[in-house]
């Protein structure tokens, strides 16, 4: 299952998590989810090294809810460079079976 969205500056954020069969509950970056973070062509990565938490507090047929945060690694091959923390991200979205 995957999340994303974008800024009006270009930056985007994103992570897919593969959930439980219960679907809410605490996945850590790296085991069962993965965060992204771009600006323009430059991307980090958790699973390059880094680290974070997702948290799904709602998942129904309907929808999915949560927190998250977490540090992306920088993507070389893209450009990017150093580390970046993700703090704060809150996620309310309606769900799709695509």
């Amino acid at each position: 299952m995957g999340v994303a969205g974008q800024n009006t500056a270009g930056a985007s954020v994103g992570f897919g998590f593969n959930p439980t069969t219960a679907c809410t509950g605490t996945y850590a970056a790296g085991t069962m989810a993965n965060g992204t973070y771009s600006v323009g062509t430059m991307g980090w990565v958790t699973s390059l090294g880094g680290s974070g938490t997702f948290v799904i507090t709602a998942c129904t047929n309907d929808r999915v809810a949560g927190t998250f945060e977490f540090v992306a690694e920088p993507n070389t091959p893209t450009g990017a460079t150093g580390s970046v923390s993700v703090t704060s991200g809150v996620f309310d979205v309606p769900r799709s079976n695509q």
